[in-house]
């Protein structure tokens, strides 16, 4: 397995935890955390300069504004890593779904990981999101649906149209 999957599987495991993380500082600074995301991240692999890669990345896409707003406490119900079974009865596994309520809706979000998004990802990932989108309708139809992909660059895309387009710093999709 490459450095970047494990990596990325890291990743992964740490944002499980974003309710732990503060979004000041590095690992070294939070000595009762570091125990935690040293067990989250020892099965892989890493040595200590690569978790701590992992760790710093993470805090950095935490400090994003909009990526605080899509991983925020105030969801009304948040799924990690559960699975949701399509019309044919195949399961997808969305990283995070988060429901809020919104004034007079329901606005239901769906959030991917990766640790980067490369030029060649961006469709297959686009149709992804799109698949998971069609099964959070068949499963909540009245809901506004968003999907997301946050990388460890860190950056946030948002589907839009069939498409990833990259948010600005403000959030918004850079169109």
């Amino acid at each position: 397995m490459t450095l970047a999957i494990r990596q990325g599987q890291a990743l992964h495991r740490i944002m499980e935890f974003t309710h732990l993380m503060s979004t000041e500082g590095t690992a070294g600074e939070h000595p009762v955390l570091e125990p935690v995301w040293q067990r989250c991240l020892a099965p892989f692999g890493l040595n200590e300069g690569q978790a701590l890669d992992v760790w710093n990345r993470a805090q950095a896409l935490l400090a994003l504004p909009l990526a605080r707003r899509l991983l925020g406490a105030r969801g009304e119900r948040v799924w990690i890593e559960r699975e949701w079974p399509d019309a044919q009865g195949q399961i997808c596994r969305p990283d995070r779904v988060v429901v809020d309520a919104i004034a007079d809706r329901t606005l239901l979000r769906v959030i991917d990981f990766k640790w980067r998004l490369l030029d060649s990802e961006r469709q297959p990932y686009a149709e992804q999101l799109a698949r998971y989108l069609e099964v959070m309708e068949m499963h909540s139809p009245t809901a506004h649906q968003e999907a997301f992909i946050l990388t460890a660059e860190p950056s946030i895309w948002q589907l839009i149209d069939g498409r990833l387009i990259h948010c600005d710093e403000a959030g918004r999709p850079a169109l």
